[in-house]
């Protein structure tokens, strides 16, 4: 069990963009059963969805991340078991800023969005929610404006 009363206030980065499968692929099977067991993803879960747990589990009670990730990180697979189980925790995380869709600047040949994160004090101190540079009510797993729902 983590103590909540400590730990890290903020994460932010760029974490490497590796779809679930290849995971295998890159560090070994043992590793991709160990993360998806770990962390409740699937073998479709890209990499990134990873990282957004394990800052969640070394967060303290209240804080905030930032990650750029995947535009797929609002499909399938990567939006049930990362962002729509981030919101639904214990101690629950909301999206107060994000940015979708956006061409990645460089050679790459992929989509990404950014995504804000935050729990305890600054979730409800974030009065403005930001989704693509309108204020919005909420934001939701899927990165669209509203609530979350099944």
């Amino acid at each position: 069990m983590v103590d909540r009363r400590r730990g890290f206030d903020a994460f932010g980065g760029n974490m490497p963009f590796l779809g679930g499968t290849r995971i295998a692929t890159v560090h070994g099977e043992r590793y991709a059963d160990w993360v998806t067991q770990t962390y409740g993803g699937t073998g479709h879960t890209d990499y990134v969805g990873y990282f957004f747990h394990r800052a969640g589990e070394l967060m303290s009670s209240a804080g905030c991340l930032g990650f750029i990730a995947t535009a797929a990180i609002t499909d399938g697979d990567n939006r049930r078991t990362v962002l729509a189980r981030l919101i639904r925790t214990e101690e629950p995380f909301e999206v107060y800023a994000a940015t979708t869709g956006v061409p990645w600047q460089g050679n790459a040949q992929v989509r990404v969005s950014t995504v804000h994160l935050a729990r305890g004090l600054p979730r409800e101190s974030v009065d403005a929610k930001v989704l693509n540079g309108r204020r919005v009510p909420a934001i939701n797993s899927r990165l669209r404006s509203g609530t979350e729902w099944p």
